[in-house]
């Protein structure tokens, strides 16, 4: 049975590793482009949403707390009674603080019981506007209806010098005696802008629970109907809150705020991670068979640089085994390759070192033990010989005379060898 050679198994673990390297760099990548997705826009999104609506729901609820407060403040129902300048100069002073201290300010506008404005910070043409509007009028008659509550309408007059109104709240101010007149706080457009913006958000909605529209900023826009969002039930709602409006893709978040009822969206357009996702696929796939064609080359290449000194090694062993002792190794061999080179020519040379004192010993005890042998053959032939010339010289003397001739020849050719 053939055994494994160590350069296949070179080439096969590195080809291994290699493609298990980069299948783990593919992997990450597209785990960094989930992340980037999930984690980075979809949770940039709910946490600035969170931020937002706890930004307007806290204003909403110091607007509200106000209409309650100054729908029964006695400043307010001595300048509905009576409108002189100095009690009117109270309540405007007042009104004037109380928007100024909230981080999103207010158009106000104080109406007495016939609905002719009192005190207002508004301008002349934009109490004008304010007076003839539909939604003034529609504030009116669920005042008169319910004045212990506080109603609110989107506004989104069309003031000038900057005044505009997204959302106007109203509540009737009264005592004991019935309606004396009415309150409203019209947030103003460009302070919940100037909120809005300090997020990164690419659309940011603001409806009431009908869907109607109060602020916007952004790509999107309402139907006709002033509601949002446009077809907003013909919208197309993927997984994960992803909604294609338009003919682009949007990560929408959508929060109620408890104390007014608000909605509140917020979009993050998923336009660039889409694009990075495509190009970032399109990249791994060309990057990976780019791998893959180069990976086989690559391999062959490396192995056979890193094994160069392993067949520097086999060549010298070889070399020694032909008796060449003094082949060098190329200098390009790593140090730990010619140590081990260096060991082992020491090794063979000891060997053969070895091989040679032990044919010398082998020689040695041989010739010691013919020695011995011819020694102990010595003794015991003359002694044989001899006990055969004493009988024979009784039996034959002729015959032992040539028997001691021949046996002084054998002595002589042993002396001689």
């Amino acid at each position: 049975m053939a055994g494994i050679q160590y350069r296949d198994y070179i080439k096969r673990s590195f080809f291994k590793y290699a493609f298990s390297i980069i299948s783990l760099l593919f992997l990450l990548v597209g785990l960094f482009l989930f992340i980037n997705v999930q984690l980075i826009s979809a949770g940039s999104n709910r946490k600035n949403n969170a931020k937002l609506a706890a930004i307007l729901d806290s204003q909403m609820e110091a607007y509200r707390g106000g209409l309650e407060r100054f729908s029964t403040d006695y400043r307010v129902l001595m300048a509905l009674d009576h409108e002189n300048a100095s009690q009117v100069t109270e309540v405007n002073r007042l009104l004037y603080s109380f928007s100024n201290e909230q981080p999103i300010r207010c158009s106000f506008a104080l109406a007495n019981r016939d609905g002719e404005i009192v005190s207002s910070n508004l301008f002349e043409g934009n109490r004008a506007i304010f007076l003839r509007s539909t939604v003034y009028r529609n504030l009116l008659e669920k005042m008169r209806e319910a004045p212990e509550k506080i109603h609110a309408m989107p506004s989104r007059l069309n003031y000038a010098y900057g005044q505009s109104g997204d959302l106007l709240l109203s509540r009737a101010v009264s005592d004991s005696s019935g309606i004396r007149g009415y309150l409203f706080f019209d947030m103003s457009d460009e302070q919940l802008y100037q909120a809005v913006r300090e997020y990164p958000l690419d659309d940011v909605v603001i409806t009431d629970r009908y869907d109607n529209l109060i602020f916007s900023i952004g790509r999107q826009s309402a139907d006709p109907m002033e509601k949002y969002p446009a077809g907003k039930y013909r919208m197309d709602w993927g997984r994960g809150n992803i909604v294609t409006l338009n003919g682009k893709r949007y990560h929408v978040h959508q929060e109620t705020l408890t104390g007014s009822g608000l909605v509140l969206y917020t979009l993050v357009s998923l336009e660039f991670q889409r694009g990075l996702i495509t190009y970032g696929l399109l990249f791994l796939g060309l990057a990976g068979l780019l791998m893959f064609i180069m990976l086989p080359p690559l391999t062959r290449r490396i192995t056979r640089k890193n094994l160069q000194a392993i067949d520097e090694l086999q060549k010298s062993v070889e070399e020694m085994g032909r008796g060449n002792m003094d082949y060098p190794l190329k200098s390009q061999v790593f140090a730990e390759f010619q140590v081990l080179n260096n060991a082992f020519r020491n090794m063979v040379i000891q060997r053969e070192e070895l091989m040679r004192h032990n044919s010398e010993l082998a020689e040695r005890k041989r010739t010691m033990e013919i020695k011995q042998l011819e020694e102990q053959f010595n003794p015991h032939f003359i002694f044989n010989v001899l006990e055969t010339l004493r009988y024979e010289i009784v039996i034959d003397a002729q015959k032992a005379s040539e028997m001691v001739m021949a046996f002084a020849n054998l002595m002589r050719y042993s002396i001689y060898y």
